[in-house]
């Protein structure tokens, strides 16, 4: 199941990052199977000199850390890239529940980036307040479970930012999503995205969340899992509705 299939994924990163400073990630020591259930077992974190939760979203040199845990960012033509061929598959998909406010997305970010290119690098795929702790420059981060490699660089950022401001209460979701996010403009400026990119980049990583809830739902469909896909598709057409995306 989904559970299962995140704690060996989890596993099997925090085994390949290439961990420097300013950051500290907790090291995978083992799995432990007890009937149907799987826990991973971590490495305590130095968490003493570490103790708050940041209130403002990380400066984009952490962001960059991340997105080259693995191996360095390096840019690419966003429409010709695997990121999104693997939305189109779910926006084309019947089966798929909100394939077509998907596609309707994908449409708009075909025409606004064009043959723009962007940086690609590595994912936390849930970057955010509860997943970390800072102080100074340096930051603790755990819950890799759905990292990723070959995401636009930024993605973090804005997930960082819209589950800051979204937490409490979640169906706040579609109002943080026709934000203008101004001041996320700095922090996507330094990590290299174009200044005419910033509001279409914003609109694709709603639309790569969707599909994140779309691909988890998938695998039975659960209550929970369906409720969150729904709220982030209204979200993302609210998005969509409010006309920022060319």
């Amino acid at each position: 199941d989904l559970t299962r299939r995140l704690v060996h994924h989890e596993f099997e990163v925090l085994r390949s990052l290439h961990v420097r400073d300013p950051m500290s990630v907790p090291s995978a020591l083992g799995l432990v199977h007890a009937g149907e259930n799987v826990g991973l077992v971590l490495s305590p974190l130095e968490l003493w000199h570490l103790h708050r939760r940041p209130r403002h979203a990380p400066p984009a040199a952490i962001v960059r850390s991340i997105a080259e845990i693995v191996r360095p960012s390096a840019r690419a033509v966003l429409a010709k890239s695997r990121f999104v061929s693997d939305i189109a598959v779910l926006a084309d998909d019947p089966n798929v529940a909100h394939g077509p406010t998907l596609r309707r997305a994908l449409d708009h970010l075909l025409g606004a980036f064009a043959d723009e290119s962007v940086a690609f690098g590595t994912s936390h795929g849930d970057f955010s307040p509860w997943n970390t702790l800072r102080t100074g420059h340096r930051i603790a981060i755990w819950d890799w479970e759905r990292c990723r490699d070959d995401v636009p660089v930024g993605i973090d950022h804005l997930h960082y930012v819209t589950q800051q401001q979204a937490r409490r209460p979640i169906e706040s979701l579609p109002s943080v999503a026709t934000s203008d996010f101004a001041t996320s403009r700095p922090a996507l400026l330094a990590l290299g995205l174009e200044a005419h990119l910033i509001d279409p980049f914003v609109t694709l990583y709603y639309a790569d969340l969707l599909a994140r809830y779309e691909r988890d739902s998938q695998g039975g469909d659960a209550p929970g899992l369906r409720a969150m896909r729904d709220t982030v598709e209204r979200a993302l057409r609210a998005r969509l509705d409010r006309g920022q995306t060319p």
